[in-house]
């Protein structure tokens, strides 16, 4: 029973009331999320610490000089896809109905920048 209970709502609920078209982006419901987190803190308090204990911090002025330049770029063409669409990109924050095509663009550039900023904060 309580099986039963723990996989409707970790799996058959979002399933059942999620969007076809973010299901491929993040599948399962909350588990993924949770799981990420634990062992984003599993690292950061124990296996990061244990690892530089007595080492010298890394110089990563190379490393992060490319990293903003990446960033750069990624979101000048993210910009330009929304200066270039119809509406200036306003149809990404309303409710409005588009056809497949444009749906799958919007899904595509909001998935996108939502990987972006996670990624490069």
């Amino acid at each position: 029973m309580i099986s039963s209970v723990l996989y409707y709502f970790s799996d058959a609920f979002w399933d059942s009331v999620g969007d076809p078209l973010t299901r491929n982006i993040l599948p399962g419901g909350p588990r993924w999320i949770l799981a990420t987190i634990a062992v984003y803190f599993l690292f950061i308090y124990k296996i990061g610490p244990a690892f530089m204990a007595n080492r010298q911090p890394f110089n990563l002025k190379s490393i992060i000089i490319v990293y903003n330049i990446v960033n750069i770029i990624v979101n000048m063409y993210l910009v330009s896809y929304v200066l270039m669409s119809p509406n200036f990109g306003r149809s990404i924050f309303t409710c409005s109905k588009v056809g497949k095509v444009e749906e799958r663009q919007i899904l595509t550039y909001t998935w996108l920048a939502l990987k972006v900023s996670v990624t490069f904060r």
